[in-house]
């Protein structure tokens, strides 16, 4: 997000007009004056502006008197060679304070001696025969050298100098642009402003704006990279702009005598290199990549860079350059002019870039016929070169264009983006009041049909006890096994919403796997045995860690899927120590799941495709809620699932658990046949009549002393009947929706008026707030549908929960305090 605006600013075109007219002012005034003698300090500085030269790359060369700054060039005189300058100073006493020597362009190479005294030497050799030095004269290790003009400030030692008439020699050596700038004496302190001011122009300055340059070049190069197949333009001129920078950068910093052969030709190559590659750019950023002018340029440059390298080697890298800058630089123009004209076409939104452009290719062009000038020795030596300062901006403005095409395409992709999260938002929207509406829909849906399930579950189990003739036995069994269907289906609903909704909140502690299997057999032995299959649940002494009601709940879903899904051979269910963990496993003999379905099988409604359940005897089919449930199940528990399966071989579906040292065995009543609960004393409160009814009939049946409630009204009218404190009831059993109140709305009351007394909280709501609510207050909760048996059992472990048990319901809380 922040490379867009980054780059707007940075590579705008107007920036960059600015900036040229900055540059050309700078260049036109402040460069070439600003290392001039009389830019220095005037006193009490010395100013020496005459000496005495003597050419060493002669033979029997004159001495002959000049000024300074002095230039080879200009008294045609080669630019490559070896001199020797005398000049004298006149000292009023021996100075007392630091002294230093200030000459702003001296030779890399040089040797200075003051009253015959060497003060600092880099020549490697010097010879002074009446033969000279040539031109071509190698140092001691026979490469030819390399030598420039730098600023240079070095400290004169008190004892160098003394009263009166002083002799100072500076001998030089230069590869090309010969010469010797005004040398200023003085005190330290005088001379290290203006040397600081020289070293920022001819150094940190270049090193600067090519440093910036190449920066962005990398940045560019990686990012034209990564898009070279539509966008190949952006790597090149990345590549360009980092040569550039890279070139200029060598020269500020590694430009020497001791860089030898290799350094000068590659410099040489570089410059050619990088004309060649901008002059074929230009032509692919002016829509021209196949424009004839493009052979000029590979025919050209091509050998060129071919002889650099033999040229350097022989030393006639700077005869090259000679002939070929003029002509490389010309090589270049047209493009560079496609370009300005494709920028003019572009319509009037563009020609303030073609300004700049053409703004930028005059300076360009200028500073190259400076450079050219400059380094053969026919400006004056204190003109700098320009080309380091000026190519980094100038190339900016070409990869501006291109860089702005960046921007666009940046802009693009925003706004596609931008409309892509419209539109995704908008579907996520319409996907969350979708599933909204879904949820309100089972809950409402599944809800109104708990009741009369419930109530018909309930009558069943009444009827089958006093029913005995076997005509009309199978006719209640068949009824039976249709209220079974429709209290799984209920049932798998509610799970399914409670576990969506995220109400479901597991509570972890040790489960015995035995006691699980001992819970799941009774109903398992029994569907195995109408479908004429084996089942067997190894015996173990393993426990593990987890919500006892969620692994009872998964592992029943596993064994029942099994056995469903199994026509020959059996189910076997297992658990085994592994790896310090658990793996609890359901291996069956049925037909298997191809390998592109097991995925799918965890999805909600959604039946193996090899499924026996219309076979007699099977009780109900599947539903395709079995695995979904138990997917989320274990996802909530983070216990992972695993499944091996092969078509006609079978599946086993394995879920691995933490193991837990099992608690010591508890000793267990039997519940007493026939009236379990006789002597209890239940008060029940439910606003739907056919489900009192029932309710009452089944805990009657039972042996309990029933007393219903159509409401809360109701209930409140009987409490105000009975002693405040003694309420005379073992447990009350309340619907958690009723007409204008609720199961809170129950316990407050009850509280309010007899204290703590166990509740039991029925519900057919899914939803999840209600669901979380409940849980959240510790109340035990049981679902409609529900058969009988489990009616029971939450009534018994209501009233004695079972010690040290996680799973234990608790006492409901006391919230008539907080209520009122």
């Amino acid at each position: 997000m922040l490379a867009r605006p980054f780059l707007l600013f940075l590579l705008h075109p107007p920036l960059h007009l600015l900036l040229s007219l900055l540059l050309g002012l700078l260049l036109s005034g402040a460069l070439p004056g600003s290392a001039r003698a009389q830019d220095g300090p005037s006193t009490p500085a010395l100013r020496l502006t005459q000496a005495v030269f003597t050419s060493e790359s002669r033979p029997l060369a004159e001495p002959e008197v000049v000024a300074l700054p002095d230039t080879w060039g200009s008294r045609r005189l080669s630019p490559r060679g070896q001199g020797l300058y005398r000049l004298q100073m006149n000292l009023d006493g021996v100075p007392q304070q630091a002294w230093a020597l200030r000459i702003d362009r001296l030779a890399d190479l040089h040797e200075i001696r003051v009253n015959g005294r060497l003060l600092t030497a880099t020549l490697p050799l010097v010879r002074t025969g009446p033969d000279g030095v040539g031109p071509g004269d190698a140092g001691d290790d026979g490469r030819p050298s390399l030598s420039r003009g730098a600023p240079l400030l070095v400290a004169l030692p008190p004892d160098l100098l003394r009263d009166g008439h002083n002799d100072l020699q500076i001998r030089v050596r230069h590869s090309t642009r010969g010469g010797l700038s005004l040398v200023l004496i003085g005190p330290m302190t005088e001379l290290v402003p203006g040397h600081r001011r020289e070293i920022l122009l001819e150094q940190s300055l270049p090193l600067l704006l090519n440093g910036g340059g190449g920066a962005l070049g990398l940045f560019l190069l990686l990012y034209g990279w990564q898009r070279r197949h539509q966008d190949p333009l952006s790597a090149g001129f990345g590549l360009l702009w980092l040569l550039i920078s890279l070139r200029g950068s060598a020269y500020a910093l590694l430009f020497s005598s001791q860089q030898g052969v290799w350094f000068d030709g590659l410099m040489y190559v570089s410059q050619v290199f990088t004309a060649l590659l901008l002059g074929l750019l230009s032509l692919a950023l002016a829509k021209r990549p196949q424009h004839p002018w493009r052979w000029v340029l590979l025919a050209f440059c091509l050998p060129l860079m071919v002889l650099g390298a033999p040229a350097s080697v022989l030393g006639w890298t700077d005869l090259l350059r000679t002939w070929t800058y003029p002509l490389v630089l010309l090589a270049v123009m047209p493009p560079l002019a496609l370009v300005a004209q494709h920028a003019w076409q572009q319509g009037t939104s563009r020609r303030w870039q073609t300004l700049a452009s053409l703004l930028l290719m005059l300076l360009l062009v200028g500073s190259a016929m400076h450079d050219y000038l400059a380094w053969r020795g026919t400006l004056s030596v204190m003109a700098r070169y320009w080309m380091p300062l000026t190519l980094p901006l100038v190339f900016a403005v070409f990869a501006s264009t291109l860089v702005q095409r960046l921007v666009r395409g940046l802009e693009q992709v925003e706004q596609v983006n931008a409309l892509l999260e419209e539109r995704v938002t908008e579907r996520t929207r319409a996907l969350e009041l979708a599933h909204q509406s879904k949820t309100r829909f089972l809950a409402a849906a599944s809800h109104d049909l708990r009741q009369p399930v419930v109530t018909i579950g309930l009558l069943v189990d009444l009827l089958r006890e006093h029913i005995q003739a076997p005509t009309q036995r199978r006719m209640i069994d068949r009824v039976h096994d249709a209220v079974a269907s429709m209290e799984t289906l209920l049932k798998g609903l509610l799970d399914l919403s409670r576990l969506e909704a995220g109400s479901v909140q597991p509570r972890i502690g040790t489960v015995e796997l035995q006691r699980l299997f001992d819970a799941i057999a009774p109903h398992a032995d029994d569907t195995a045995a109408r479908r004429q299959l084996r089942l067997r649940l190894r015996p173990t002494r393993l426990a593990v860690r987890s919500d006892a009601v969620l692994l009872d709940q998964v592992l029943r879903n596993l064994v029942g899927n099994a056995l469903r899904y199994t026509e020959r051979g059996g189910v076997l269910v297992a658990a085994r120590r592994r790896a310090g963990r658990v793996e609890l496993r359901v291996m069956d003999s049925g037909p298997g799941i191809p390998a592109d379905q097991q995925e799918r099988i965890f999805e909600e409604f959604v039946q193996g495709g090899h499924a026996s359940a219309s076979s007699p005897g099977d009780g109900h089919v599947g539903l395709g809620l079995g695995l979904a449930i138990v997917r989320r199940s274990l996802a909530l528990l983070a216990h992972p699932l695993s499944l091996r399966s092969e078509p006609g071989r079978g599946s086993a579906f394995t879920i691995t658990l933490d193991e837990a040292v099992a608690p010591p065995p508890m000793p267990v009543t039997p519940p007493r046949p026939g009236e379990p609960l006789r002597h209890w004393r239940i008060v029940l409160v439910d606003d739907d009549e056919q489900v009192r009814s029932a309710v009452t009939a089944r805990l009657a049946a039972w042996g309990a002393q029933v007393q219903a409630h159509a409401g809360l009204a109701s209930f409140r009218q009987w409490l105000a009947l009975r002693p405040r404190g003694h309420s005379g009831i073992d447990i009350v059993v309340t619907d958690q929706r009723l007409i204008g109140a609720s199961a809170m709305d129950v316990i407050d009351a009850l509280r309010s008026h007899a204290g703590p007394v166990p509740v039991l909280v029925i519900t057919g709501d899914t939803d999840g707030t209600e669901l979380a609510r409940l849980q959240a207050q510790g109340l035990p909760v049981l679902h409609k549908p529900f058969r009988a048996e489990a009616l029971l059992g939450m009534l018994m472990q209501v009233r004695n929960p079972p010690p040290n048990r996680p799973d234990a319901a608790r006492p409901a809380p006391d919230l008539s305090a907080r209520r009122r």
